[in-house]
């Protein structure tokens, strides 16, 4: 058994300003026999990001809500059966604020670091972006045979207007602003 972790897709902008992103995790049994495995998802995103929400669905009719903490574990499957020569695969969405305003309440630096900042354009690590991992952990002993690791990074736009300058009076008593 072994999983994959694809690059997240981000919605476009809710009109609460909110990105829904979602990730989806196949977990296959490439081998003619059935066995189990336990998966878990670990949100490790940007500390300006904040999860507003998150949920999972799956193939194998298993759903459930996930933590709004950043960094914490979410159990997605526990001894999940998988008959050989076939694939689970999870739905992993997180509904997700970027606030970078000095006002902002998440906690956060209000400095936006994008994946692989932390080694100039390298890998993507922990706490950037919308970095992500999920753990394979094939014979329940608490430590991952399998860990697949993505990111991705949300916009952030932003404008400012300066002015106005107003010119001293023409002579026809107009303004130039």
């Amino acid at each position: 058994i072994t999983h994959e972790k694809q690059t997240p897709s981000v919605s476009t902008q809710n009109a609460d300003l909110s990105y829904d992103v979602t990730y989806l995790v196949v977990v296959e049994n490439e081998g003619g026999a059935e066995g189990s495995y336990d998966l878990f998802d670990i949100p490790s995103f940007d500390d300006d990001i904040v999860i507003n929400s998150g949920s999972f669905t799956s193939t194998n009719g298993q759903s459930g809500i996930l933590s709004m903490t950043n960094g914490v574990t979410n159990e997605l499957a526990d001894d999940q059966l998988l008959a050989g020569e076939t694939i689970d695969t999870f739905t992993v969405v997180f509904n997700v604020t970027l606030d970078l305003t000095e006002t902002s309440i998440d906690g956060g630096d209000n400095t936006y670091d994008e994946c692989g900042a932390a080694n100039g354009a390298g890998s993507p690590s922990a706490n950037e972006g919308l970095f992500n991992t999920s753990t394979l952990d094939l014979d329940n002993d608490g430590t991952p045979e399998e860990t697949s690791e993505v990111c991705g990074d949300l916009p952030y736009v932003t404008h400012e207007k300066t002015g106005p300058t107003v010119s001293t009076q023409n002579p026809d008593l107009s303004y130039d602003i």
